[in-house]
């Protein structure tokens, strides 16, 4: 990232040669609050937060008569949970999509989580740890001089299908199995065999993160690996801070803060929540039912010709 003072330019990628876009910032977010503090608890829930920008969204519809617009809902990262979410909600009172957009996905917390006894979360990752080692020059060289997308289409075969079934196996997996599936799963990597026969062969994103530039006293970003960060001590388990956070959040709160009152005109003394602490800590999941696939099935299947 670019030192401060930070500057805005066009970017050329933008989707409004296609469609007008409309960004909704969640109750705790960007500048939107509740009328009254103490009400804030009512909308940082499942339930609470997809009934919120669900009426926005219908509100908005109803206000600029957009109503026989063509609908496309897009979230990224806990968007893409929100997405699924509103599209079952949304379409229970009349409003469908035609298409939803998932950048990121976390269709299902638990497919990151890294919980105890859930191996699903160790087998998906594993392509991202091969696609940060290469970034990084930390593979064997045979696997450095290949193309990324090469290389990843190997190891998301065999995440999927030999590793998958080592890791269910469980207790039952023979030493010589182990020793095998670590050797892969290191080379994969770039981590040493030792590191990985210690994780019982399921890597914590948090913990490769750490693991991979321990050596120079470095760590990579968990929301982009390609941010290093400099560790003040080497022996922790995992990073100290995430990188990538650190650094983009300065340049995207700086400009947008820039754009709103010189471009847009609106002035106000209120924080822009970037990244809401504050909601992280005290969202409530067991409020509502967590959205799934079958919320989204069900929001698309008018869409799908019998």
């Amino acid at each position: 990232m670019p030192a401060p003072p930070y500057t805005m330019e066009p970017n050329e990628h933008t989707w409004l040669e296609f469609a007008d876009l409309v960004f909704i910032d969640p109750v705790g977010t960007g500048y939107s609050r509740a009328a009254k503090e103490e009400s804030h608890k009512k909308y940082w829930n499942v339930k609470g937060d997809i009934e919120s920008v669900g009426e926005f969204i219908r509100l908005y519809l109803t206000r600029y008569e957009r109503w026989s617009s063509p609908l496309f809902l897009a979230g990224e990262c806990y968007g893409t949970t929100r997405a699924t979410g509103l599209s079952g909600h949304l379409v229970d009172k009349g409003i469908a999509f035609n298409g939803v957009i998932l950048i990121s996905t976390a269709l299902s917390i638990r497919l990151i989580s890294f919980e105890d006894r859930e191996d699903l979360p160790f087998q998906l990752f594993v392509p991202t740890y091969t696609a940060t080692a290469w970034y990084h020059n930390k593979l064997m060289s045979e696997l450095q001089d290949r193309t990324l997308s090469d290389l990843l289409e190997e190891v998301e075969a065999w995440s999927q299908g030999e590793y998958t079934v080592a890791l269910m196996k469980g207790d039952n997996l023979s030493e010589n199995e182990r020793q095998t599936i670590a050797k892969k799963l290191a080379m994969y990597t770039g981590l040493d065999l030792d590191y990985v026969l210690g994780t019982n062969l399921r890597v914590n994103i948090m913990r490769f993160c750490k693991e991979l530039l321990r050596s120079e006293n470095r760590s990579v970003g968990r929301l982009d690996s390609r941010f290093k960060g400099v560790e003040a001590i080497a022996v922790t388990e995992v990073p100290e801070f995430d990188p990538s956070m650190l650094a983009i959040t300065p340049p995207y709160t700086a400009m947008f803060n820039d754009y709103v009152r010189k471009e847009l005109e609106i002035q106000t003394d209120m924080i822009y929540e970037s990244l809401s602490h504050k909601v992280n800590e005290k969202w409530e999941w067991e409020k509502g039912k967590l959205p799934n696939t079958e919320s989204l099935c069900e929001a698309l299947s008018p869409r799908i010709p019998l």
